[in-house]
């Protein structure tokens, strides 16, 4: 039985946590010991590790208490002692989990996960995934990321566009970079969309919704920018965006300043959002990069017409608008223009609702998992 490290920063609300946590339940637990080893022990998928009991876990660090006083300060110190942590981590891996030694160890996310798997003395492989456009979204510094990224044995890239900006970026690593796409179990998608109504949408407007972390990346502050102005154009229909993060008081505030509270509804992080998606007219991404994006699958698996920025991922997934719109980058009047193209044409809803389900023909996790377990086993 083959030793397993899984590396990961957090277990917050984002697509790699949540698709982390399919690969954990998965992995075919007769052939591999797993352990899961998180930098920071936080977010809100920790109760999905209670299921998981064959799995080993342990952590770096502790969350800290945003109520405090001192949060920027001791917030400081967190990440001071993180990225010293990162480049020695064999002391504090060893005091929490032992000496034990692992056949394979997997960095499931790019930045501090991927240093700190680098530097680590007790895996024989090592595997480092890249989930985003490393040329638009940097954690570490280059020379950081360029020393981590030599020192592990393959890079796995979760789209083909991914892998074009780490060729651009580090030409020298270009043969251990390769493509293995997003697991996606569109059966248990569809699954969950039935488990249970919503009934929270007017069905006399159309409904807009996004699905992502509020944070900047996702670009709500642009896609509140050309809904602003729709509405202000005599548009009716509402928006739901299903997601926390650090940006929710910034975006209730220009909800609030711009009298949107009766067409925009934040609906924070749903466990299972995929009823809330199933009832939704429109599916869209504002997002300024991407990977692989795990919401754009999922609004397909539902059928869903799609409208998205050319970001890394997204046209790769809806190749090039022949499954979806597609809006220009950090473009409000792209977004703008967009929305209400789709929203004005019934037959355009349709027809990308049709071409859905030809898409998702091609979502097959079981052989997405074995892709993976074939590299595990190399």
């Amino acid at each position: 039985m083959k030793k397993i490290l899984v590396i990961m920063n957090n277990l917050a609300g984002g697509g790699a946590e949540k698709l982390l946590i399919k690969l954990l339940e998965k992995f075919n637990k007769n052939k591999y010991e797993i352990t899961l080893f998180l930098l920071n022990n936080e977010g809100i998928y920790l109760r999905e590790l209670k299921k998981f009991k064959e799995i080993k876990f342990s952590y770096l660090t502790n969350e800290i208490n945003k109520k405090e006083r001192i949060y920027r300060i001791r917030k400081l110190v967190h990440k001071l002692k993180k990225l010293y942590f990162c480049l020695f981590p064999n002391y504090m891996f060893n005091k929490r989990l032992g000496k034990n030694k692992y056949d394979v160890g997997i960095a499931y996310l790019e930045g501090p996960t991927t240093l700190f798997l680098s530097n680590l003395k007790n895996c024989n492989k090592k595997i480092a995934w890249v989930h985003t456009d490393l040329k638009k979204h940097r954690i570490l510094s280059k020379y950081l990321e360029r020393r981590a990224y030599k020192k592990v044995d393959n890079i796995v890239c979760v789209s083909n566009d991914s892998k074009i900006s780490m060729d651009e970026l580090y030409p020298e690593l270009s043969k251990k970079i390769e493509v293995i796409c997003n697991p996606i179990d569109k059966e248990e998608i569809i699954y969950k969309a039935n488990e249970k109504r919503i009934n929270i949408f007017n069905k006399e407007k159309l409904s807009l919704i996004s699905i992502g972390r509020l944070v900047n990346v996702k670009g709500y502050d642009l896609l509140l920018q050309a809904h602003n102005n729709l509405i202000k154009e005599g548009m009716d229909y509402n928006l739901y965006i299903l997601g926390e993060g650090e940006e929710r008081e910034k975006l209730e505030s220009y909800i609030k300043e711009n009298n949107l509270e009766k067409n925009t509804f934040l609906l924070g992080f749903k466990e299972n959002p995929y009823p809330f998606l199933k009832e939704a007219d429109i599916f869209i991404s504002s997002s300024r990069y991407e990977g692989y994006p795990l919401g754009l699958c999922e609004a397909l698996c539902l059928e869903k017409p799609i409208i998205a920025t050319k970001c890394t991922g997204s046209l790769e997934i809806l190749e090039n608008g022949k499954y979806g719109l597609l809006a220009e980058v950090d473009s409000v009047e792209s977004i703008k223009k967009n929305i209400k193209k789709m929203i004005l044409n019934k037959e355009l809803r349709e027809r990308y609702s049709v071409l859905a389900k030809e898409k998702i023909k091609t979502f097959n996790i079981n052989k997405k998992i074995k892709e993976i377990e074939g590299k595990i086993n190399e």
